[in-house]
């Protein structure tokens, strides 16, 4: 079974892949083809946007009152009696971070 997926781009976002692709080849000086591109794109999307958005809501916590770090805390543990476990827990400071 294949890890790859197909997917259907219009002729102006490819275009514009193209570029950036065609771009990072002068950069690094070799060619960089358009699938590694795009993986590029989206590894560093998800890094600058969900991984910082998920770091600064976890700092926020962190600072917050500890009031509001306890409703965290009972909302954790009502995930858990669902059966769903939180990407996140609190370490031995009491401090909200990521599972490992």
């Amino acid at each position: 079974m294949s890890n790859f997926k197909t997917v259907r781009i219009d002729n102006e976002s490819m275009k514009k892949l193209e570029e950036i692709s065609e771009t990072m080849a002068g950069q690094l000086n070799f060619k960089i083809s358009k699938a590694s591109a795009l993986e590029h794109i989206i590894n560093q999307y998800y890094e600058d946007y969900v991984v910082s958005n998920k770091n600064l809501m976890l700092r926020l916590i962190n600072e917050s009152s500890q009031e509001k770090k306890k409703e965290f805390q009972d909302m954790l543990d009502e995930l858990k009696e669902q059966g769903i476990e939180p990407e996140f827990t609190v370490d031995e400071k009491g401090n909200f971070v990521w599972r490992k």
